[in-house]
């Protein structure tokens, strides 16, 4: 049994009362669909393609399919490795040709 739901008289919850969604938040269509399909993306995209009978252009279904993947198991990490030889200055020099130390006192 949940408890009552307790305001004063300003409107606000009374602290110990019961809550406003006892039952938590409702779970979404992403997590529903993760746990029917799980990793199981051959299954997934068969049930996609049914969906998507009726739309004729290819590039729509593919905008479709990439958005519908990228909200449910999110989009994939890109990472790049930047190699350079610049010296890049952080900070306002205190003078022309100074270089910014941040374990300096000068």
């Amino acid at each position: 049994m949940t408890k009552e739901v307790v305001r004063d008289e300003r409107g606000r919850l009374v602290k110990g009362s019961g809550s406003l969604n006892p039952g938590g938040r409702p779970k979404g269509i992403s997590n529903l669909i993760r746990e029917r399909y799980g990793d199981n993306l051959e299954d997934l995209l068969d049930m996609l393609d049914t969906m998507l009978k009726g739309v004729s252009s290819d590039k729509i279904k593919k905008e479709i399919i990439t958005d519908f993947l990228d909200r449910v198991y999110g989009k994939p990490v890109v990472t790049q490795k930047i190699e350079s030889d610049t010296i890049i200055t952080v900070g306002k020099p205190k003078q022309d040709g100074d270089t910014y130390r941040p374990d300096s006192d000068t």
